[in-house]
């Protein structure tokens, strides 16, 4: 450098001395978040270079070199000799992402943070893997270091705005070197990019500024030696610099895409070069080949350089002799970037690129999240590279994870294999224990098939823009695979073809070769694709086939039976096809398609024999086909069953061989099906709904066994645990939740700090695998239940905690064993931390279940394989004795030692060592004779013996908490028959009490192996234990007898004949839930709704069917009155079904289609009593029929049941429990407080969805007989079991505090109480709180159609009677109308209030005002009425007059007709009152009439409907309260009789409401002329409109 060049002082350019600045250190990073019970994060695998930060390499000697990528927070380093094998993987984690690396010296520098406000920022030294130091930061830093350089004496980071300077010496902070912005240019980004420093120049380096110039610093004095100015403005700012190796000389890339080489000393551009790129990509990464060849010529002479960029995926070599040309382009060196894919969520570009000092390999690395190495052959005649090495993984997140199942049972490669498919369109193989041996199932040479193909042209041949992705298969969106003819390496993949439609081929298939080798063991499914591809998974490549679905369209699931030789796949047309995956011909379609024969057959057929039986439903051939698209398909064990699920809502089994459709369960239009999986132990399918529900079905009794609700966000996977215990899945609220299938219970659920896509549990159970949406490796979580035990309670929504995910290095997470060395006394506060010992302090739910214990699983499965695990460790050959003992060792402490030590020198080791071995072992293991100290085990045996209640408890207490080696010791150690009889007897013992079934089998099994010649002797002694082996065979039996068929066991059983006592609001909602749930799947939820008509129908329908059984009814209750400690109750049920109509009216914002025809046929029994179809999701949300139980009243007082059903006043509970407690009986309800009532000693409850009619074959008359069943509760009997005079206590202790179990409320009912009041408040609502009227209108006595009052009035009468002091509030019923605007209930206002001013004008302490409770809004709130006697007499010849008006002008039509168009014109009025908008005319018409022109059900209608509905439950309240005035004799005022008279033609619910359908052929039978109609609305209202 030239000493007459302008210098500029560091401090004059900042505007201040450059000095050194206070460092602070960076702080500790925050301390994780707990982690989940179950699940704890192991590793992440799949991550090579998914960032942007440049790898960096680091040579050792001569002939290797180290490169070492970022992934995030982590530093990966290969090995380039070792073929790129992953070697270092730095610890600990940096606190924020990487943002620059450099490799110096031996070490590996890493800067990270600032890129986030809240980031700290710093700057580690990494040796070897591991931490060594920590550069100084200043305190004023607050900009990420996007480059970091290393020379001489100094480490200089680039930020944005700031150079730092650093010693290298002792990592202290030197200097900040503060650029000046050029003219015109804003500070806040001056550094563009690129910082070098050129060889033999001291404390120099080269600085790119976004101006397009370079700047040239002195770092050890601060100042500005040169600045290297732009060719032209429109150069654009510095992208890249790199030193050559000729001296002085420095390659500057700008944004225009100009390279030029300039001359430092000079300041002249030696060489100018110009890029041209077509999608305008700036060069931003530089090298040049140092090793002298690649350029001239012959090849043979140096000035070779390499260029790329982050919007290419090419690279451009260049030769810079004579001039500077391109002589080759390495196209798709990585993917292309995500402006160039379909879509933007595959990444590529290349990051850097680098040729290694003296080699003729190139490095480069991608955003692809590849690292790939490139050699130049030396004799080649091409000038572009071949790949040498690769190190890569998915370019796009992960989609779909599945491991790999295995061959044989207990192989080695169990649970070692994890497959994953990702929006890169490549599918995955991962080794869990060697990252080595992961790789991607090629799909062949893409480019070279399309170019044979004719897919490219000769002009695309060697265009960039034509990419890999765009040849490959489209993005795999279902995989399966089996193993058990998979042929590994040795697989023929036939002649080279890869994924050939077999239909299109003519001729048959040699399949002789891949018959003795194996073929393809893994089929996908492709997003917009019809076909469905295999793969060969030993030779990791694309398979012979490819099977094209049933109807062309796209493929939506896939499934390979357990054999590995059928392939079926489905799409979302509905057709399910089968394929012969050897020869790849279709074998079979579901449904099979009809012969000619069968056709013709069928067509001769009379229709009248083929109708289904209801008890056995008949599916023909070619019928039962999907609607809508198949989203589950699966293939039992044994090859016998097809099950298939779809959005159609229907679970469907076909028969394996004949394609014929044997059953279905049909959801629709309940819920739709979107994913299933299939748990083939033990044949249960869970399936994931649109309701964001997930429902397991058995597949053996084809019934819904579980239904598991939480889930706040649709369901993006979900699979079986490895046991088929626990069902994980992770939703679109970012939450894993892990459900117990025996309870039920939601176990465990943790948020993840990203979206969760896809998950697999590992077949050892030892992993839980989950991809997520912003990465593309793969998550790997330790199941810590397989060495520790884990609280699996209930947990709350509340207990969700936020997990941290697992990392590459695998910091912070645990490993396979620590889960098993933790501490206990470290875990997490506040779970039950129950231990292998406090197992038998768990009380069982009933002595009648069988369960198992709490031991690890771990445990008692290595007692069963012990002797293979010795096996395994044992020694393959003695320890050999060292050739020369050390001199430190101490001398021999006595002469036996001496020998032994002497006999191994002499070289007869292994006879010596194995004599001494068995010396020690036969003093540890043969106690003494004359010893009398006997083991723990023993002792307690014998007690167990000697006891007269024979309880095993203490005995096997001990022994379960025993190590498996002890156990295995102890039970071999059972020296005589004695104690093996009493071995037995208390195994035999602990059977009968059922408990811990799976360790007394195990235990048994141990016994036998060890003992079984014992057995087999001869003796009295032998004998006993001969008898005692019987015993346990008998108790195993009938053990077995219950496991095998559950339905006999102890849960339903034939109900004795006995009467019933019916809870009467039960009845009625459960009628009502049975009908929706059979309702025709062609229905909107509106629609489903079945008519008041129907529900009072089949009520009776369901108690016919009761008596019909002999079993008698006595009562039916319905309730007068609540409490007011109900109330809280009531409004929290009113919000509920508030929030379920505003969410109605979200999904269903345009209204619902009106069907031609409503479903009004009558159900058989079989179909109200058996419970296997759920409640549609969309009508749990719409509210239930607002007057269904005075509907049902309504029925029952018309119908020979009238003279046994009773309003009681007060709550029908009370009445069931007292009368079962007098009479006897069983009361058949649907509320679980039943069994805290006390219901006497032989009372007993069943629960209304608990009943079912039951078909079985009876051996005498070879017919079957149907029977009533149900599980019988008896509370008496329950309590008694566990002492305890009743389960009010147990109930108060499991509200009182939700989150515990039963054992521990069991415990706490058992000790003296401490808050008496909460326990008297809570006992008050199962005492008897009856209320007694003056008007007397409530006596227990039976219903009459004219004398009865609805629950709603019957409770108004009742409060009249004792307010004083208290309000009187009125629930109305919740209709359903439109949420937005104001409450329906509003037209019929002075209706109600004259109905409560005349009930209350004949009570002494007449109220000045009433409280009604309705929706207001989208609230539920209060509204005060107040009562006036005074104006009772013109508002009854208001309504008197309106009334006879209405029906004189429309006399000609019925009186249902009538009353429905007085509603309307008072909802007209009410309109004009309020000065509101007057609905259309065609509304109003198609409201009155249910005649929608359009089949379409607006929520305008909508609305209009529910206004009539509480105008004419107005009248029927009106016409019930002056009846029961003038039947009871109160009074005998001549304006009521009026009114009665009036009203006397007002139908019941069934008529005043009917269906829509109805009231629609009601019309057209009229013929009513709407303009004579509207006449008389304008009349009456006033208006022309």
């Amino acid at each position: 450098m030239s000493n007459d060049l302008l210098e500029i002082t560091g401090h004059q350019a900042a505007g201040g001395p450059a000095k050194r600045q206070k460092v602070v250190h960076h702080r500790d990073p925050p301390r994780r978040p707990r982690a989940a019970r179950i699940f704890a994060p192991f590793r992440t695998v799949g991550l090579v270079s998914p960032t942007s930060v440049p790898f960096t390499s680091l040579p050792l000697g001569k002939t290797t070199f180290q490169i070492t990528t970022s992934v995030g927070r982590c530093l990966h380093t290969y090995d380039l000799r070792r073929g790129l094998n992953l070697v270092f993987i730095s610890r600990p984690q940096t606190p924020a992402l990487i943002t620059a690396t450099v490799a110096w010296k031996e070490q590996v520098l890493a800067a990270w943070g600032g890129k986030a406000p809240e980031d700290d920022i710093g700057v580690w030294a990494f040796e070897r893997g591991k931490k060594s130091g920590e550069l100084e930061i200043p305190h004023d830093l607050h900009e990420p270091i996007g480059e970091i350089v290393a020379f001489g004496s100094w480490i200089i980071g680039r930020c944005s705005t700031r150079i730092e300077v650093w010693k290298s010496a002792k990592y202290e902070h030197y200097t900040t070197i503060t650029p000046t912005p050029s003219r015109g240019m804003a500070r806040g980004n001056l550094l563009s990019g690129g910082i070098c420093n050129i060889p033999t120049y001291l404390n120099k380096v080269l600085v790119g500024k976004k101006d397009g110039s370079v700047d040239i610093w002195n770092v050890s004095t601060g100042k500005l030696v040169y600045t290297i100015l732009p060719p032209n403005l429109d150069s654009g700012a510095v992208t890249a610099l790199q030193p050559t190796p000729a001296l002085s000389l420095v390659a500057i890339a700008r944004a225009d895409g100009s390279i030029s080489i300039q001359d430092v000393r000079t300041d002249k551009a030696v060489l100018k070069l110009r890029h041209r790129d077509r999608n305008g990509a700036s060069i931003s990464s530089i090298s040049f080949r140092t090793d002298g060849h690649g350029a001239g010529e012959d090849g043979r002479e140096p000035g070779i350089m390499a260029t790329a960029a982050f919007e290419d995926s090419d690279v451009t070599l260049w030769d810079l002799n004579n001039g500077g040309r391109v002589v080759g382009i390495l196209h798709g060196a990585h993917n292309p970037p995500s402006s160039h894919c379909k879509g933007d969520s595959v990444s590529g570009g290349i990051s850097k690129i680098e040729f290694l000092p003296g080699q003729d390999v190139m490095i480069t690395s991608g955003l692809d999240n590849a690292l790939k190495s490139w050699i130049f052959d030396a004799n080649s005649l091409s000038n572009v590279p071949r790949i040498l090495h690769s190190r890569s993984g998915h370019a796009a997140p992960v989609t779909k994870l599945g491991f790999m199942p295995t061959n044989s049972e207990d192989a080695d490669s169990t649970g070692k294999w994890l497959l994953s498919a990702g929006r890169d369109q490549s599918l995955w193989g991962w080794s869990i224990r060697r990252d080595g041996q992961s790789s991607e199932l090629s799909q062949g040479p893409a480019r070279k098939k399309a170019k044979k193909l004719g897919l490219l042209s000769k002009t695309l041949e060697m265009d960039s823009s034509v990419k890999l992705e765009e040849l490959k298969a489209p993005e795999i969106t279902c995989f399966a695979s089996s193993l058990n003819r998979d042929g590994g390496m040795g697989a023929t993949p036939g002649a080279g073809r890869i994924w050939a439609n077999v239909a299109s081929k003519k001729g048959t298939n040699d399949t002789s070769e891949s018959g003795s080798t194996g073929w393809e063991s893994i089929v996908t499914g492709h997003q917009g694709d019809k076909y469905a591809r295999t793969w060969f998974w030993g030779r990791k490549r694309a398979g012979r086939w490819a099977f094209e679905t049933g109807d062309g369209k796209e493929v939506s699931a896939v499934a390979l039976s357990s054999c590995g030789t059928f392939a079926l796949v489905a799409s979302i047309g509905g057709s399910i096809s089968m394929f012969n995956l050897q020869s790849g011909i279709l074998r079979q379609r579901f449904p099979a398609p009809l012969t000619p024969a069968q056709a013709k057959k069928l067509k001769l057929t009379d229709p009248d024999t083929q109708k289904p039986s209801p008890l056995m439903p008949h599916f023909g051939p070619g019928e039962g086909r999907h609607r809508r698209a198949v989203t589950g398909l699966m293939v039992d064990q044994l090859n016998r069953t097809v099950i298939s699920c779809g959005l159609d809502g229907k679970i469907k089994f076909w028969d394996f061989r004949s394609g014929m459709l044997q059953d279905e369960i049909d959801w629709n239009p309940m819920t739709a099906i979107t994913a299933a999986a299939y748990y083939k132990s033990s044949d249960l399918v869970a399936l994931s709904c649109d309701d964001l529900s997930i429902r397991i079905v058995d597949t053996e009794t084809k019934k819904l066994v579980r239904e598991l609700w939480g889930c706040t966000g649709q369901i993006s996977d979900f699979c079986f645990s490895n046991d088929g215990r626990w069902i994980v899945a992770a939703s679109m609220d970012s939450v894993i939740r892990i459900w117990d299938l025996p309870t039920a219970h939601l176990v465990n659920a943790f948020k993840v700090e990203s979206l969760c896509t896809a998950l697999a549990f590992s077949d050892t159970g030892e992993y839980l695998a989950t991809a997520h949406a912003d990465s593309v490796g793969v998550n790997l979580w330790n199941n810590r239940t397989l060495f520790t035990q884990v609280p699996t309670r209930m947990i709350r929504d509340d207990e969700i905690i936020e997990a941290t995910l697992p990392t590459t290095s695998g910091e912070d997470g645990e490993g396979l064993l620590s889960a098993a060395l933790e501490d206990m006394d470290t875990a997490v506060e506040g779970e039950d931390n129950l231990t292998e010992n406090d197992s038998s302090a768990v009380d069982t739910l009933s002595n009648d279940l069988l369960t198992l214990s709490l031991v690890p699983k771990a445990r008692w499965q290595t007692l069963l394989h012990l002797s293979e695990i010795r096996a395994r460790n044992k020694p393959k050959e003695p320890p050999k004795a060292p050739e020369k003992a050390p001199f430190f060792l101490p001398s021999l402490a006595n002469g036996e030692d001496a020998g032994q030590l002497k006999a191994l020198t002499n070289g007869d080791s292994a006879s010596k060592i194995s004599s001494a071995t068995s010396n020690a072992k036969s003093h540890i293991f043969r106690p003494s004779l004359t010893s009398t100290s006997r083991s723990q085990f023993t002792a307690l045996l014998h007690a167990f013996a000697r006891s007269e209640d024979q309880d095993p408890g203490p005995f096997l207490a001990h022994l379960s908490s025993l190590a498996p080696a002890a156990a295995d010791s102890e039970v071999r150690s059972l020296a005589n028959f004695v104690e093996m009889t009493a071995f037995v007897q208390a195994l035999t013992a602990r059977l009968r009490q059922k408990r811990d079934y799976e360790l007394v089998q195990t235990w048994m099994s141990v016994f036998l192996r060890c003992h079984s010649g014992e057995i087999i002797g001869s003796g009295e002694k032998v004998e006993a234990l001969r008898e005692a082996m019987g015993e346990w065979r008998r108790e195993q039996g009938r053990e077995g007898h219950t496991l095998h068929d559950p339905a006999k066991g102890a849960y339903y059983s034939a109900i004795p004949s006995s009467k019933f006592i019916v809870d009467g609001p039960g009845l009625a909602y459960h009628i009502y839930h049975r009908l929706c749930a059979n309702r025709s799947e062609s229905l909107d939820p509106l629609n489903a709704i079945p008519s008041y008509r129907d529900i009072g129908r089949h009520v009776i329908i369901f108690l016919d069917a009761l008596e019909a059984y002999s079993h008698k009814i006595s009562h039916i209750y319905f309730d007068g009155f609540l409490p007011q400690t109900k109330r809280e109750v009531r409004l929290a049920r009113l919000e509920s079904l508030l929030r379920g109509l505003v969410r109605t009216q979200d999904q269903y914002s345009g209204g619902f289609a009106v069907p031609q025809s409503m479903d009004d046929r009558l159900y058989e029994p079989a179909d109200l009593y058996n419970s296997t179809r759920s409640l549609n999701p969309p009508l749990r949300k719409i509210p239930t029929p607002p007057f269904l139980v005075p509907a049902v009243l309504d029925a029952l007082a018309q119908s020979g049941y009238a003279s046994i059903t009773k309003m009681v006043p007060g709550e029908a509970d009370f009445s069931c429990a007292q009368a079962t407690k007098d009479l006897g009986g069983i009361v058949l309800t649907s509320d679980s407080d039943m069994l805290v009532h006390d219901l006497g000693e032989d009372g007993s409850v069943v629960f209304l969805h608990h009943l079912e009619i039951r078909s079985e074959p009876s051996r005498e008359t070879q017919k079957c007989n149907s029977r009533l069943t149900g599980i019988v509760q008896r509370p008496a009997e329950t309590a008694q079991k566990f002492g305890l005079p009743n389960l009010q206590r147990l109930a108060y202790e499991i509200k009182a505090d939700p989150t515990i179990g039963f054992s521990e409320a069991l415990r706490r009912t058992r000790q003296p109480i401490e808050d008496h009041t909460a326990l008297q408040d809570f006992l008050e609502d199962y005492t008897s709180a009856t209320c007694d009227s003056t008007l007397d209108l409530l006596a227990d006595q039976p219903l009459h159609p004219t004398s009865f009052l609805d629950p709603r009035l019957s409770e108004f009468v009742l409060q009249l009677d004792h307010h004083r002091n208290e309000d009187i509030r009125i629930y109305l019923p919740f209709l359903m109308d439109n949420p937005s605007r104001s409450s329906a209930w509003n037209v019929s206002f002075s209706l109600r209030q004259l109905t409560y001013s005349i009930l209350a004008s004949y009570t002494p302490n007449y109220p000045t005002s009433i409280t009604e409770i309705s929706r207001k809004g989208f609230r539920i709130l209060p509204c005060a009425i107040h009562l006036s006697p005074s104006s009772i007499q013109d508002s009854v010849n208001s309504l008197l007059a309106n009334l006879k008006a209405t029906k004189a002008y429309f006399s000609d039509v019925p009186s249902v007709l009538q009353y429905r168009i007085f509603a309307l014109l008072e909802s007209l009025r009410w309109y004009r009152s309020s000065d509101r908008n007057l609905p259309s005319r065609s509304s109003l018409t198609s409201a009155l009439t249910n005649d929608y022109p359009k089949s379409s059900l607006t929520w305008i209608e909508i609305h209009l409907e529910a206004q009539y509905h509480a105008v004419l439950y107005a009248l029927r309240m009106l016409k019930q309260s002056t009846s029961h005035i003038l039947a009871h004799k109160v009074g005998r005022d001549t304006g009521l009789m009026k009114i009665t008279e009036t009203l006397v033609d007002l139908p019941p619910l069934e008529g005043l409401m009917p269906s829509r359908d109805e009231t629609r052929k009601g019309f057209e039978k009229t013929k009513l002329d709407t303009s004579k109609l509207f006449q008389f609305l304008n009349g009456q209202i006033g208006t022309s409109e």
